[in-house]
């Protein structure tokens, strides 16, 4: 019988928990706080005790907790930091051994913890503080905290402000008389600790992750250096990391040295800096200081702010949850296997304590946990455990995750969106997210058949399924707040959303699957009748697909999120499936829209039938693709992959990928969707139903590839395939793990051509595919295929909308590699419309000027005369999905045609945009005209909006607006933009 590897780990975690179930009770009456700290006051308090010991140990073990954060020294080394992140109600200590930081005789042991009262944090809770430590050596207790340890809340760390993401560090060296650090210093005149009521805080329970990996980051340049007021020094590290420094200098007295934290460098200048950073304020002479938090940064900036500084040296230590790299991935095109690499380097680069959702926030986010942080790490990594053994696909950051949110239900049976935490604001509640939450629940048990803590979960559970069903209205549907993501047209508005639905019918199917697992009972029937109600209510049957919702009792039309949710939660019947394939394909490429926090134009973004414009929503996008399970539209997955993640993957110094196609910010697990779908489906390796069935599934999907090839991780260990197309004929070799079964899936393939291990197979088909039965072991074969698919084709001109006038507006597109000198003629030859002003919701690029005027000055051409691309606030402006530009006209004016005009070098020379206008008659209400989208390679591009039969656009237009979407590299570049008409003879 072979055992799973984490039911191993929980059997033995569990009996050392047995062993030492007296050691969380111990450590919880242990607690200490500083009496000279108001309570609501924030303060870094530093405790210490001398321990004398008669020989140097071969085993000791520190048990310490710390409310909010600790930092440790024992004679004078530093050991570590902590605890990982908790709630108040579920608090969490740290064991570390210690015996090669002991001696024999007088140890000192040191820590310097941070009550971080008045803070509102993405990773702490606002608490009581308080600090408590057991040293065991060989087993037996040998101190404790208590008021004999002791204490002083003057030390050169002082209140940090409040922040979201990592926590800035206010450090004033002039504060202190000596390092408190090293075992010589005397603490006689500080204060004795003061016992404080464990009772505060729930039970105390063992770390359930491992401790972080810290390493020290090398090879670091521009150190030592000796800076005056007002100059920098900036340090590469390298590649991204979540790292705290260390550093030493020289200085004068009063002297000030700021660290900011840096995710990118362009043109030599550090960019994307999130948070305070480090104010450090020096007294004379040589000294050094080490931050009390970790920064998700690439590039450290040092600079002096007062006086005079000499950095002498900087040690940056990257601390991370303990992965290790077990997964690969190459084919024959380095495009993916570039994005598959910074993929799993973006999760790599945001996990310490918790799955964090990117290098800024730090905080554990309700959707991450199974897209994408879980589904990339499972394929690619492996964590410590008992013995040295690897845990493959290690699913102990999932688990707190689960919990920490379960923790956050409030009263009314809401879960909380991002934990630990609690701030709160419009993101506190997110429905979607908690229906993911369910959705993750069940992920974690299918990949570890963890009952028990099912069990622990299931009354959290309940309550949220409660308050969904609660929230239903006469037509059956829920009404709550819709979000998807940024790009969902509903997102903020409360409604009876499509998309909001379907993830509740799932996410009861997902509760009633696991009921079943505890016996307890499920809601097969509320799944039903709410999935009745959205055939009933929501089905457009003239388009063939779904309404997006009703939002006060009025019912708008359908989406492209409406038609892929409805499809990825499983909520359409078989006989509609086509139909909402087909309008999903023929409307998801469309201009985006964004929102972020409110949503005043939700008519207008449905009406436009806005597409799909974040990453992650591509979780549920390549899902419906695969799920399609052709040629074509496999095909069609990895042609999204290189069109919307083109301008992520480029050899540049960030090396992680986006939260949002038109970037930044630059390392978020956003961008990391697609590595588990070129693992799983590529490669395609994944489980088969839950983990104690020990079955894969191996189904490999090239598309227009050759060859691919790697390792998957698994559940069971890693499973190295590669797969060679040589013409028709498809060459592999696998291994499966010991203990397992696999079903070789080879699509497109002739059963009779099958060879495995040098002997014909036994095959069968099921549709597309060759299907073949594999024992544990290495296997290797030869089957004959269908040809390769040609690569997906590029993406065409998208039309249309009728007009005001009742003509249908018609897009024309053209491109040109020639210069856009070509194009003047029918800018200064035509009657444009004169512009009384301008306003703009932001640019991506603003080319060098601080207005749009370089898309007005009736020119294409840049100030040399050229069509190159220049920063000279006359050649163009950038603009990504989200953004607008509105046009105020000097009066009323009849409206016939819109230009636009691009040009670029690369795909930015594409445009992407929708146009709306506003009348006389509602001069702050813009109706829709029409939407274009031309992408090219490069070089030029027009694009002309006019009506088909030679109507007008719009009578006694009065402001046009242009709302961008993204383009194939995030931002396209624009050079002019005119409108043409007459003025409006009626006034």
């Amino acid at each position: 019988m072979h055992s799973h590897p984490l039911r191993l780990l929980t059997l033995l975690t569990c009996l050392a928990s047995a062993h030492a179930a007296d050691l969380g009770p111990r450590l919880q009456a242990s607690l200490v706080w500083s009496p000279a700290v108001p309570a609501g006051q924030q303060a870094y308090v530093a405790f210490r005790r001398a321990v004398d010991l008669p020989q140097a140990p071969t085993a000791a073990t520190l048990h310490l907790f710390a409310d909010s954060r600790y930092i440790l020294w024992i004679n004078g080394r530093y050991v570590l930091r902590g605890p990982c992140r908790f709630d108040p109600q579920r608090p969490e200590y740290d064991s570390v051994e210690v015996a090669p930081y002991l001696r024999a005789g007088r140890n000192v042991l040191v820590a310097l913890v941070h009550g971080y009262a008045g803070g509102h944090n993405s990773k702490v809770i606002e608490h009581a503080p308080g600090f408590g430590a057991v040293l065991t050596v060989g087993g037996a207790e040998t101190v404790r905290t208590d008021t004999a340890w002791r204490c002083s809340s003057r030390t050169r760390y002082r209140p940090s402000p409040a922040a979201w993401g990592s926590i800035p560090d206010v450090i004033d060296a002039r504060l202190e008389t000596g390092d408190w650090t090293q075992p010589d210093f005397d603490d006689s005149a500080w204060e004795a600790a003061r016992a404080v009521d464990g009772a505060l805080w729930g039970a105390l329970q063992p770390r359930a992750i491992p401790l972080a990996r810290e390493r020290e980051l090398t090879g670091l340049r521009g150190i030592p250096a000796e800076l005056s007021a007002g100059q920098q020094v900036t340090v590469d590290l390298g590649r991204m990391a979540m790292a705290w420094a260390a550093v030493d200098l020289e200085a004068d007295a009063d002297s000030v040295l700021k660290l900011s934290y840096s995710l990118r460098s362009i043109n030599g200048q550090p960019t994307e800096t999130y948070g305070e950073g480090t104010t450090y304020t020096a007294r004379a002479g040589r000294q050094s200081f080490v931050t009390g938090d970790e920064w998700g940064c690439h590039y450290v900036t040092l600079r002096c702010a007062v006086g005079r500084v000499k950095v002498l040296g900087l040690t940056m230590t990257d601390r991370r949850y303990p992965f290790e790299r077990v997964g690969r991935f190459a084919c024959s095109d380095p495009f993916l296997n570039r994005l598959w690499e910074m993929a799993v380097n973006t999760i790599e680069s945001t996990c310490d304590d918790a799955y964090g959702a990117d290098a800024r926030e730090r905080n554990e986010w309700l959707q991450d946990p199974a897209q994408p942080n879980f589904i990339t790490s499972r394929v690619a990594l492996a964590g410590p455990g008992e013995g040295g053994r690897p845990v493959y696909s290690d699913p102990r950051l999932l688990k707190n995750l689960l919990r920490h949110i379960a923790l956050s239900q409030t009263p009314d049976g809401r879960l909380k969106a991002h934990s630990i935490s609690d701030r709160w604001d419009i993101h506190g509640y997110i429905e979607d997210y908690a229906c993911q939450w369910v959705e993750s629940l069940r992920l974690y048990w299918l990949a570890t058949g963890d009952d028990a803590f099912v069990r622990e979960m299931w009354p959290a559970l309940v309550r949220q399924m409660r308050w969904f069903l609660d929230h239903r209205t006469p037509r059956g549907l829920v009404s709550a707040r819709q979000y998807t993501s940024f790009d969902d047209p509903l997102a903020y508005v409360t409604c009876e959303g499509t998309a909001l639905n379907a993830f509740v019918a799932q996410a009861l199917r997902d509760a009633t699957a696991l009921g079943a697992v505890i016996g307890q009972p499920g809601y097969a029937r509320e799944a039903a009748d709410l999935t009745t109600a959205i055939h009933q209510h929501l089905w457009n049957a003239a388009e063939g697909t779904y309404d997006s919702g009703y939002v006060k009792d009025k019912r708008l039309g359908p989406t492209a999120h409406a038609a892929l949710l409805a499809l990825a939660r499983g909520v359409v019947p078989a006989e509609r499936v086509a139909s909402t394939r087909a309008w999903f394909q023929a409307n998801y490429q469309r201009p985006a829209v964004w929102h972020c926090g409110d949503n005043n134009d939700y008519e207008q973004s449905v009406a436009r039938r806005a597409g799909i414009g974040m990453p992650v929503t591509y979780y549920w996008v390549f899902g419906e693709l695969y799920r399609m399970d052709s040629a074509s539209a496999d095909a069609l997955a990895l042609g999204e992959m290189r069109r919307r993640w083109a301008r992520m993957v480029k050899p540049d110094d960030c090396g992680t990928l986006w939260e949002m196609f038109s970037g930044p910010e630059s390392c978020h697990n956003y961008g990391s969707v697609p590595a588990w779908f070129l693992s799983s489906y590529v490669l395609g390796v994944r489980l088969d139903g839950p983990v104690s069935g020990r079955r894969l599934i191996i189904e490999p999907r090239l598309a227009d590839l050759t060859e691919a090839g790697g390792v998957v991780c698994t559940e069971f260990g890693p499973v190295p395939v590669a797969w060679r197309r040589e013409g028709r004929q498809l060459r592999f070799n696998l291994d499966v793990p010991p203990g397992t079964r696999a079903r070789l899936r080879l699509p497109d393939a002739e059963a009779k051509t099958l060879i495995v291990d040098g002997k014909p197979a036994k095959a069968t088909v099921d549709g597309r595919y060759v299907c073949a039965e594999l024992g544990a072991g290495a296997h290797a074969g030869t089957v004959t295929t269908a040809p390769a698919p040609p690569p997906a084709p590029a993406t065409t001109v998208v039309e249309q909308r009728l007009s005001a006038e009742g003509a249908t507006p018609v897009v024309t597109g053209r491109t040109t590699d020639a210069s856009l000198a070509g194009f003047e003629s029918d800018i200064t030859t035509a009657e444009r419309l004169a512009i009384a002003g301008t306003e703009e919701s932001g640019a991506a690029h603003d080319g060098g000027a601080p207005t749009p005027a370089a898309l007005l000055n009736g020119t294409t051409l840049n100030a040399a005369g050229g069509d190159a691309t220049a920063t000279d606030g006359k050649t163009f402006r950038g603009y990504a999905a989200g953004q607008t530009l509105t046009l105020r006209l000097a009066r009323a004016c009849d409206l016939s045609e819109i230009r636009t005009f691009a040009g670029h070098d690369d795909q930015r020379a594409s445009q992407s945009y929708a146009v709306s206008a506003a009348t006389a008659d509602a001069p702050d209400r813009f109706e829709p005209l029409g939407e274009a989208r031309l992408v090219c390679a490069g070089g030029s591009s027009q694009v002309r909006l006019a009506a088909g039969n030679g109507a007008l656009l719009a009578k006694r237009v009065v402001a046009v607006r242009l709302s961008f979407g993204d383009g194939p590299l995030g931002f396209c570049v624009y050079r002019e933009v005119v409108l043409l008409g007459q003025a409006s003879k009626e006034g």
